[in-house]
């Protein structure tokens, strides 16, 4: 961006300047969802901070075989990021969004909820934390009164950058490049995989510094007495100080997965996921019982997450704990009733508790949506069909020697094979229009 502003400034944007920057839109589309927003911040810097007496729309025209070449990268890179996700966003659903059938509009009405957060980011990232998430930060399916303050800042912010285009064109540039590298995990436009995460706000906050950096000659030119200006610039070292000093120390909580779950909870209490990654955490290093009370706190705190229950269903499951499994399995199944794996986990913790009738149903279920369990789902089947024989010859020959019975309860047991079974490759994702469920969950920072 920067190049492309330098370039068309100076009237020198050749063709080797195209495929320079060309070359470095690739790079960017292939490194974050933002860079593929490249076209549209040269489009806003060509509009605003360009100095071309020329019409806009003859400057276009000119420019036409080099936004035809940004073009055919961003087509190309969609084409392969949808051959490889089988989605053109790349993003899974936000659950809490999915599970409560949240639209176009609740999300608009949410993330409203959510500007001044953005704000406060963007200006003066004191708190920070890795996670953010209801019950801190409300699911709206409608407006609510205290969205109102984010509805009156985005309209300002929106407002200001109209205004600015003249006047301040550096002021409105910033706050344009600002919105447009927002826009993609925003939740305004498409549905994104999170609600709010500081990962996405990098390169949004470039522009939020553009227009903060703009503003900095006015104060020194109103401060007109040496004393007020030595004052002002005082003040700029020292916040600048203190921001350096506090990122700094911010960095130490990513040093490893202990650290950064621990302060997570700290940092993020009352965020259900703050809860449920660090049990998650504790249940892979065996650290169960401290695993499992983070887990009852996740669900104390937001109950409408299934794989919140499905994860910790599983951990019992593998610990041969199968009653409570099956109590998460379905209470993971009473929120989201299409988690077809659930139904696949539930028959195998069903038949270790030799409920053979159950175990069967969840069986055939798990089957009919084409689960990945299928080999372990068909053996379930196979013992129930065993467990029935042998309980009719039971009652046939009930007065006999013992060793039918030992036989039938031999029968009955659940194989090594089916206690931990082994998938085939997942189904698409985009088939069943959910994210895959995994058979043991491993926290991600």
């Amino acid at each position: 961006m920067a190049l492309y502003i330098r370039r068309r400034n100076a009237g020198e944007l050749s063709a080797g300047s195209m495929l320079t920057i060309g070359a470095l839109y690739a790079a960017a589309c292939l490194s974050k969802e933002h860079g593929t927003v490249l076209p549209a911040l040269l489009l806003a810097a060509e509009m605003i901070v360009v100095v071309d007496s020329t019409p806009l729309r003859a400057r276009l025209l000119a420019l036409r075989p080099f936004a035809l070449s940004l073009a055919l990268v961003a087509v190309a890179f969609l084409a392969a990021h949808l051959h490889a996700n089988q989605e053109i966003t790349g993003f899974h659903p936000y659950v809490p969004f999915e599970v409560l059938g949240i639209g176009a509009r609740g999300r608009i009405f949410t993330m409203a909820g959510l500007v001044p957060v953005w704000l406060r980011l963007f200006m003066w990232p004191l708190h920070l934390a890795s996670e953010y998430g209801p019950p801190a930060y409300r699911i709206a399916t409608g407006f609510q009164p205290y969205q109102l303050p984010g509805f009156i800042a985005l309209g300002g912010v929106l407002g200001l950058g109209v205004t600015a285009w003249r006047r301040a064109p550096a002021v409105s540039f910033g706050i344009w490049v600002l919105v447009i590298a927002l826009l993609p995990t925003s939740n305004f436009i498409v549905p994104a995989g999170i609600l709010l995460s500081e990962r996405t706000l990098f390169m949004p906050s470039v522009g939020a510094m553009i227009a903060l950096a703009a503003i900095v000659p006015w104060l020194y030119w109103y401060a007109r007495t040496r004393p007020v200006r030595i004052a002002e610039v005082a003040a700029l070292v020292a916040a600048l100080s203190f921001a350096a000093w506090r990122s700094m120390e911010r960095t130490r909580v990513w040093k490893d997965n202990d650290t950064l779950f621990a302060a997570t909870v700290v940092d993020a209490p009352f965020v259900y996921r703050s809860h449920f990654m660090l049990g998650a955490h504790k249940l892979n290093q065996r650290r169960m019982i401290e695993g499992e009370r983070e887990y009852q706190a996740a669900i104390a705190l937001y109950d409408r997450d299934p794989f919140v229950f499905y994860s910790l269903a599983e951990e019992y499951r593998l610990a041969g704990m199968h009653k409570a499994a099956v109590a998460n399995y379905r209470r993971a199944l009473a929120v989201d009733s299409t988690m077809y794996e659930a139904h696949a986990r539930l028959a195998l913790s069903l038949a270790g508790l030799e409920r053979w009738p159950e175990a069967n149903r969840e069986a055939i279920i798990a089957l009919s949506e084409d689960t990945r369990s299928s080999q372990a789902m068909l053996r379930v089947i196979r013992l129930v069909a065993a467990a029935r024989r042998s309980t009719a010859l039971v009652g046939v020959h009930s007065g006999e020697s013992d060793t039918v019975q030992t036989a039938g309860k031999d029968s009955r047991k659940v194989p090594l094979a089916m206690q931990n079974p082994v998938p085939p490759a997942p189904v698409s994702a985009a088939a069943k229009n959910k994210p895959p469920v995994p058979q043991r969950l491993t926290p991600m920072p």
